[in-house]
């Protein structure tokens, strides 16, 4: 009797238990995540979307190009400034670049040329390199870099948006504007935003054109002997003949163009030259 009692119990007890794990079972279920979910995250430059299974993983990524403008400036000193400079033409040349401005200049000391250079992006590093070694001493070397992508981004998505509103102002001109001053107010609106629109493109050509173009001020000189400034200049004896002409030339037309100016009285002394005899006769007569 004892014997079977104890059975009955762990068959109780038994039984109890797996109905107890079934429903943690059950409940565990329940409150785990769901096996996939999707997010798009941007993290600086990355479009980054997750899966859930345990870990993340970057599934599709966009880099966004960066809009970097880079200056470069060097001074650097030359052996021969008439050598060196057809050679860095030609390297700019060769690297698809220009020479916007050429300065030349002359001291007691030195012979210099400030050279700033329109240069593709890309190829500014190899154009400094190759410069360089056409000097023989480097002063100074520096190079600056500006990143505009986020002003490049905010021109390009304002225009798409403006252009959009445009074309909505053009087709409620064309189709809905009834009265005049619907009319007007539509052409209004229009002239602003092309005049907004226009202004944008007209700086993201600039920007453009300074992300693609990098600028390089360079300066080369050449150390010369001191010569001193004359201070007094001494014409020599051909050009004093040269002056003596022009000089005398000059005073005789001036001496023509005084008589022409007080032809009255030239006339007065002249008939009074004619007439003196006549006139001193009378005189003695007189006397």
């Amino acid at each position: 009797m004892q014997r079977l009692t104890l059975f009955i119990l762990l068959a109780i007890s038994f039984s109890y238990s797996c109905h107890s794990g079934g429903d943690y079972s059950f409940n565990k279920s329940k409150s785990e995540p769901s096996l996939t979910e999707s997010t798009t995250n941007l993290d600086d430059n990355l479009e980054i979307e997750e899966n859930y299974d345990g870990d993340t993983r970057l599934i599709n990524s966009k880099p966004i190009e960066r809009k970097i403008i880079r200056n470069a400036q060097m001074n650097m000193q030359v052996e021969d400034i008439k050598k060196a400079f057809p050679q860095i033409e030609s390297i700019v040349k060769d690297l698809n670049g220009y020479i916007s401005s050429s300065e030349m200049q002359n001291n007691n000391y030195q012979i210099s040329n400030n050279l700033v250079i329109r240069i593709p992006n890309e190829n500014l590093d190899t154009l400094l390199l190759l410069s360089e070694k056409q000097s023989i001493f480097v002063n100074s070397s520096s190079i600056s870099s500006t990143d505009v992508t986020e002003e490049f981004i905010d021109i390009e998505t304002r225009l798409t948006t403006k252009k959009e509103v445009r074309e909505r102002y053009l087709d409620i001109l064309s189709k809905k504007a009834k009265t005049v001053k619907d009319v007007l107010l539509a052409e209004e609106q229009i002239r602003v935003l092309t005049e907004e629109i226009e202004a944008k493109e007209g700086r993201l050509r600039f920007l453009k054109n300074r992300v693609n173009l990098s600028t390089l001020t360079l300066s080369i000189y050449q150390k010369v002997k001191y010569v001193a400034t004359p201070n007094v200049y001494e014409k020599n004896f051909l050009t004093k003949i040269k002056e003596g002409f022009v000089n005398g030339w000059d005073i005789l037309l001036g001496l023509i163009l005084g008589i022409i100016n007080i032809w009255p009285l030239v006339i007065l002394f002249v008939i009074f030259v004619w007439k003196r005899k006549a006139i001193w006769g009378k005189i003695r007569r007189k006397g």
